[in-house]
């Protein structure tokens, strides 16, 4: 992991005629923030090299941009954190940001255009210096970056609405990244796990049994899987999912029965037929299971190719190990488990 993201005495001198005064340059809360997204785009794969603080900078401006549009008082708190640290608060710095935000397209390569303006407004800024201390210039880079995209909104509403379709448009462990921080917003502006399951969780619906379930079950095997030389290696996380899943089904057949309780009729059926379709008919003639063909069937047969894509292409290897993870352990479940299939009407057969 990178020097920056280990604990830092990160010191600025402020001076006068008379007096030099050694201050942090950053409020802990702020390091903290800075430090937590860096690790989340590390281990998302962005890459550690000259180009890594203009695009963590990128980040942190689309991160900017969500945070004011899904959760306006953690904006404005943190918006109060950034301006008592001097970040990006003159005048020349909001009036830049209304002449990008009046000259934004939104088409294309849309990131590209974040980026350059970042990238000029870093070079005029007073914390621009190329003297300064790396782990500080990087959280400096992120939380400018932050702040311009808070100011998004308050200068140019229209523009600010584009952003959300303009996320969806990246591949979904990139619009992850982009918007990770509104869940920290209520707690102190760090994460609750560790970024491949907080990915998990943000997969899921917030607070229900399936995402306690999956997350939890996550998890337990990320410590095992990061101690692989390939740790997003999707046999591993199809396979252990499908084992997990059965385990889940004998050792908790209570909290199973919730589960199962808590799906809809046609995701229950939907499972039904996946396990039929894919599972039984991949498995040998002795009746042993080939968990990873029949997901590999399931994607070569999906309405939508971009499972298959994906695979082939090798991109988005942590989406692929959730959703491995996710579908094994479901057929798992129905493997060890006695669930009916459930009826139009409402029975059961």
């Amino acid at each position: 992991m990178c020097c920056w993201l280990n604990p830092s005495q990160n010191m600025k001198t402020k001076s006068n005629d008379t007096l030099s005064v050694v201050l942090p340059r950053l409020s802990t809360q702020l390091e903290n923030l800075a430090d937590h997204l860096a690790w989340f785009a590390l281990e998302f794969g962005i890459t550690d090299n000259p180009d890594f603080a203009p695009r963590l900078a990128t980040i942190g401006f689309a991160n900017g941009v969500a945070l004011r549009r899904h959760d306006r008082e953690g904006a404005a708190r943190l918006d109060d954190l950034l301006i008592s640290d001097d970040i990006a608060t003159s005048a020349d710095a909001r009036a830049a940001l209304l002449q990008f935000t009046q000259e934004f397209s939104g088409e294309g390569n849309w990131t590209k255009e974040v980026y350059q303006f970042l990238q000029q407004q870093w070079a005029l800024s007073p914390d621009g210096s190329p003297e300064q201390e790396t782990r500080l210039m990087l959280r400096l880079r992120i939380l400018h970056g932050i702040r311009f995209g808070l100011m998004v909104e308050p200068e140019n509403p229209e523009v600010a609405k584009k952003f959300p379709g303009l996320v969806e448009t990246m591949w979904v462990e990139n619009q992850f990244l982009s918007r990770c921080i509104v869940a920290w917003a209520d707690h102190a502006w760090a994460p609750v796990a560790p970024p491949f399951v907080e990915f998990t969780a943000s997969c899921y619906v917030a607070g229900s049994k399936e995402q306690r379930v999956i997350t939890a079950a996550i998890a337990e095997m990320l410590p095992a899987a990061k101690n692989l030389n390939a740790p997003w290696d999707f046999t591993f996380w199809v396979e252990t999912g499908w084992n997990s899943g059965r385990r889940f089904a004998r050792n908790r057949p209570d909290d199973c029965k919730a589960l199962l309780e808590e799906a809809s009729r046609d995701n229950l059926n939907g499972c039904h037929h996946l396990y039929r379709t894919y599972v039984l008919d991949t498995a040998r003639s002795d009746g042993e299971v080939q968990i990873v063909r029949a997901i590999l069937k399931w994607f070569g047969e999906c309405k939508s190719p971009e499972f298959a894509r994906c695979y082939c292409s090798d991109r988005e290897p942590r989406r692929l190990a959730r959703i491995g993870f996710d579908f094994a352990f479901w057929m798992g479940v129905f493997a060890s488990y006695p669930v009916p299939a459930v009826t139009p009407e409402g029975g059961t057969s």
